[in-house]
């Protein structure tokens, strides 16, 4: 009985055999349909051969379930925690995918810090963390697919060795349906705040990369002069090179821009953070005022400038030493062309002589 099963099953493998190869390619040729009835009929010699066929056409049950189960971990161990906190702060009981967009507009300001906060202290930029949740989302989408197809075949051939792994595939396939609408809220709403989190991220970024002077304005206030000797350690100790102060300068002006930038790509009316934004820009500027009101950042700039010009200067000097040598190579070409010009014509002269007076060329030679 178990023979005439296995042998039933392998004549339905090979029916399928020749059915995916007429659908794939509609121009098969019998003797490609001849290759694959040879394989069959290999693999049907034996129950073990059976099981290698089908393993090599659908992959085995185990890869799939090993390749699912070590996705799945890998999800709960890096968003799980911080989905389950997210809802918790926000007072959720269960998802409800009808009401998801109106309860992600209508979260308050501090949670958005709170979920920044702890993005960036995973150590990873946003960008890079939406972007990784959204491809677990759709990696996990896949395999729960997979696993759906693959229980649905194993109770379709009621075998009782495979009830075992139809048991783990089926609560792994649930896991994964209950983790997915948490997982899924929660990126929905790094999507729809995601110019927050750009903006939260950079200006994060701009304080650790200034807190010295951050630091200035809060223990000196706006003392000037205190400011102005305190920066001059700062930005030497930062900037290497012949001109200090003028790059400090350019690279604040360009932070400065970045940040205006994100802040005015904001989509929504972020009234905290844009106002926290707005006294780091304002700090910032003023920093920026007393570097290029310093008499050693003019300097710099008298002095780059100088140096600027000398270089042009050097460039046009050389510019032209290229065209006047360009032009005596013009010309030393010219008088070679000349020369061999000249020396054509007198050969040429001499020939003409040559045929013009032959009985004279001829006493010549025999004297």
């Amino acid at each position: 009985m178990k023979k005439l099963k296995s042998m039933t099953l392998g004549l339905y493998i090979l029916c399928t055999i020749l059915n995916i190869s007429s659908s794939i390619h509609a121009d098969v040729s019998w003797s490609d349909v001849g290759k694959g009835a040879a394989v069959a009929g290999t693999a049907l010699m034996s129950f073990g051969g059976l099981v290698t066929l089908a393993d090599w056409l659908f992959g085995t049950d185990k890869q799939l379930f090993e390749k699912a189960d070590r996705l799945y971990r890998h999800a709960y161990t890096q968003y799980y925690p911080i989905t389950n906190w997210f809802e918790q702060s926000c007072h959720l009981h269960s998802i409800n995918p009808q009401k998801c967009n109106r309860v992600i507009r209508n979260l308050s300001e501090q949670l958005l810090d709170d979920v920044a906060k702890k993005i960036w202290y995973i150590n990873e930029s946003e960008t890079t963390y939406r972007s990784n949740l959204r491809t677990t989302i759709k990696k996990l989408q896949s395999f729960q697919e997979k696993l759906r197809k693959q229980i649905h075949k194993i109770q379709s051939q009621d075998h009782v060795n495979a009830e075992t792994d139809r048991y783990d595939m089926e609560l792994l396939e649930r896991s994964i349906q209950n983790m997915l609408p948490h997982f899924t809220f929660f990126s929905a709403y790094l999507e729809h705040h995601h110019t927050y989190f750009s903006l939260y991220e950079y200006e994060t970024t701009l304080y650790n990369k200034y807190q010295q002077e951050f630091r200035l304005l809060t223990s000196h206030g706006y003392d000037r002069y205190i400011l102005a000797q305190e920066l001059k350690y700062i930005i030497t100790k930062k900037q290497k090179g012949s001109y200090p102060y003028v790059n400090y300068e350019k690279q604040l002006d360009r932070h400065l821009n970045e940040i205006k930038h994100r802040k005015a790509c904001l989509a929504y009316n972020y009234v905290a953070k844009i106002n926290q934004v707005q006294q780091s820009i304002d700090s910032l500027e003023y920093i920026q005022g007393i570097v290029v009101t310093n008499p050693l950042y003019r300097q710099e700039l008298y002095r780059q400038e100088r140096e600027r010009l000398e270089r042009e200067h050097i460039t046009i000097i050389q510019k032209q030493a290229r065209l006047e040598q360009n032009k005596v190579d013009l010309l030393a070409e010219q008088n070679h062309i000349l020369q061999q010009q000249l020396v054509l014509k007198e050969q040429e002269l001499r020939e003409k002589y040559k045929n013009q007076h032959p009985t004279i060329h001829t006493v010549i030679i025999q004297q």
